[in-house]
């Protein structure tokens, strides 16, 4: 072919032929040496030069990000399949892609997130939304500021009627106590205590105490305790604190699932045998894709807040279709890549999916302890 028939990428691909390496002189049979590995091209050129080889790395690596979310999302099993059957090139590595995405999900979620901590006044712990607790400066703002120019007309108190069967009423308890200087005071509120055999946890008058471990290990695991007490009573206080550190602690403690999901993936499939690293590929390319669709979940639900009644229908249908799909890819993916019938497929997915329910509960359980030790 001649060269005028070659595109440009293809001009620049072959630059090399009939050059001598730079560095040990000998005859050049690719880009790179084939004696010393030293590359033709040099970083020594001029801007024009550089601008295009970037183009052309962004444009591949575009090519290359498409093909692979394209396969992890509509074609069950294929990206993980071809990756171990050795096309590696044409797609993002596994672990980058995971990286990436998990990295996005978290940014979105940690944007619209407001997870707390509330404690209810007889020491009840929950988690969710954050609440507005009696006595803050600014329980929720107001939409729309007042309008200082309009005085709002005063209100005439209501004379109490008395009542003809009961008699006068009772003036309602306040809900705060009052102060002997006239200030309003909080109530009281129950302090956050563990319980040991049946009696409030104390690090010396009722310390927990396991005979099967050392001394030092016993006074470590107390002195964890009275820490995560006393991180207890500062999530009290402050809880969207307790939220943030957990929202930082989530995305480690989730890269955690990897290697232990690839344990369970060989010990469920273990009469296929197959090598760890390819169980590894697997459950990374599954977590991505989950964390895809979550994202896709969470992009249809603000849709379908922004179109309104008329159109709503169509996201909560795309929604539901997204989340229907998340097992199914994941069953149709392991089918896939290990080859089962699909009675088979069907008995080893159930099992997996069962022990990675407990996997995950344990994962964020003990995601919210690192949150409370690191508060």
């Amino acid at each position: 072919m001649s060269e005028a028939k070659l595109s440009r990428r293809e001009r620049k691909a072959n630059a090399w032929q009939g050059k001598l390496c730079a560095n040990c002189d000998a005859p050049l049979q690719g880009p790179f040496c084939h004696v010393c590995g030293q590359p033709e091209k040099t970083p020594i050129r001029d801007v024009v030069s550089l601008g295009t080889d970037a183009f052309d790395y962004l444009f591949d690596v575009d090519a290359r990000l498409w093909r692979t979310l394209r396969d992890l999302f509509f074609r069950p099993g294929r990206l993980t399949q071809g990756y171990l059957a050795g096309k590696r090139m044409s797609f993002v590595r596994p672990l980058r892609i995971y990286l990436v995405t998990s990295a996005i999900l978290f940014v979105v979620i940690s944007s619209m997130a407001d997870i707390g901590m509330n404690v209810a006044e007889n020491g009840e712990v929950q988690f969710g939304p954050v609440k507005a607790r009696v006595g803050d400066t600014e329980l929720n703002p107001p939409s729309a500021a007042p309008d200082d120019s309009t005085e709002p007309a005063p209100v005439q108190p209501a004379e109490p009627v008395p009542s003809q069967e009961t008699g006068p009423e009772e003036a309602p308890s306040p809900p705060e106590a009052a102060g002997s200087d006239g200030s309003k005071k909080p109530a009281e509120r129950k302090p956050i205590k563990f319980t040991f055999n049946d009696q409030p946890w104390h690090p010396t008058d009722n310390p927990v105490s396991i005979a099967a471990l050392p001394d030092a290990m016993n006074v470590r695991i107390n002195l964890f305790i009275g820490l995560l007490q006393h991180n207890l009573e500062l999530a009290r206080e402050d809880p969207k604190r307790l939220g943030a550190t957990f929202l930082r602690v989530l995305p480690q403690s989730l890269f955690v699932l990897l290697p232990l999901f690839a344990l369970l993936l060989k010990g469920v499939l273990i009469f296929k045998r197959r090598l760890y690293m390819e169980h590894l590929m697997v459950a990374i390319h599954s977590h991505t894709f989950i964390y895809m669709a979550i994202l896709a979940i969470i992009g249809l639900n603000m849709f379908a807040e922004k179109v309104g009644p008329t159109y709503e229908w169509i996201p909560y249908w795309m929604l539901g279709l997204t989340c229907a799909w998340i097992p199914l890819n994941l069953f149709l993916t392991q089918k896939r890549v290990y080859r089962q019938t699909w009675l088979g497929a069907l008995f080893a997915f159930s099992i997996v999916g069962i022990a990675y329910m407990f996997l995950v509960t344990f994962t964020m359980l003990g995601a919210l302890v690192m949150s409370l030790a690191n508060l």
